[in-house]
């Protein structure tokens, strides 16, 4: 009895043994390149050549960096396309940057009917063409607005998603963001109504990148040689005024710096 209960322990353990090994490497064991080698961050994005890639027939006509992000208008076929795309440094605030501008969209959401991203938001709209699509994945945040039926820009959506998570050549993934910042803004804190002055940016981390400042504001203009200036105008009335200073690089990441300032009535 003893003898065969000795002969089955090592048998029972050695096919306990072959059955792991043979599910760990059947999923690919330590090194699946599939899951380990895909980075979750998006650090650059060649738009219109992603574009272009899944939509024919496309032509650019303009770039426009906005708070909400690098907006991007093609036309096809004698219709505009507008777009807008922004890479922020964290999945939270491409999320946030998201929720923001769904708000000041006019038609009701209706029920996404595919899933696309790690979010997803379908604007109906009585036009086939018209309404609006949102998406975020990861770090990156799209809008494929009006002037191409939803059904086609459904499609376009997931194939940037998948484009989005894929080492393609118009996308750059990596696991650590390198983000610029934007240091500080000289300006004075007080000012008077009607008052003109100009600060210098300080910025960190550009070295090697392409990138551009722009500002919503009215009352602000920037020059950039031979050093990135503001150049502010005060409203006409005493107010806190604020305003958001936008850097975004050639691969449409944003980053964003808010600044205040006093306008004071003068004695």
């Amino acid at each position: 009895m003893r003898t065969v209960i000795a002969s089955f322990v090592p048998l029972k353990l050695t096919l306990l043994v072959i059955l792991f090994l043979s599910l760990w490497q059947g999923s690919g064991g330590s090194e699946n390149p599939t899951m380990s080698t895909v980075p979750p961050f998006v650090q650059a994005v060649d738009f219109p050549k992603l574009m272009y890639r899944f939509t024919a027939g496309l032509t650019l006509n303009r770039r426009t960096i906005t708070s909400a992000g690098v907006s991007y208008l093609f036309s096809r076929s004698g219709k505009t396309f507008s777009t807008t795309i922004a890479l922020y440094s964290d999945p939270k605030l491409a999320g946030e940057a998201m929720q923001t501008h769904s708000a000041f969209l006019m038609v009701g959401p209706s029920p996404a009917p595919v899933k696309i991203g790690d979010e997803l938001l379908v604007y109906g709209s009585a036009d086939s063409q018209g309404g609006s699509l949102l998406f975020r994945r990861s770090n990156v945040f799209v809008v494929l607005g009006p002037g191409v039926p939803m059904e086609e820009r459904l499609a376009l959506a997931n194939n940037l998603d998948v484009a989005f998570q894929t080492d393609v050549p118009e996308v750059m993934l990596v696991s650590n963001l390198k983000v610029p910042q934007i240091l500080s803004v000289e300006l004075p804190k007080t000012v008077h109504p009607r008052q003109v002055a100009m600060g210098k940016i300080e910025v960190r981390g550009t070295e090697g990148i392409s990138f551009q400042f722009a500002c919503d504001s009215g009352s602000v203009s920037i020059q950039t040689v031979p050093i990135p200036m503001v150049i502010y105008t005060a409203p006409a009335e005493a107010m806190e005024h604020q305003f958001e200073l936008v850097l975004a690089t050639a691969g449409n990441l944003l980053v964003k710096k808010t600044v205040t300032i006093s306008v004071t009535p003068e004695n």
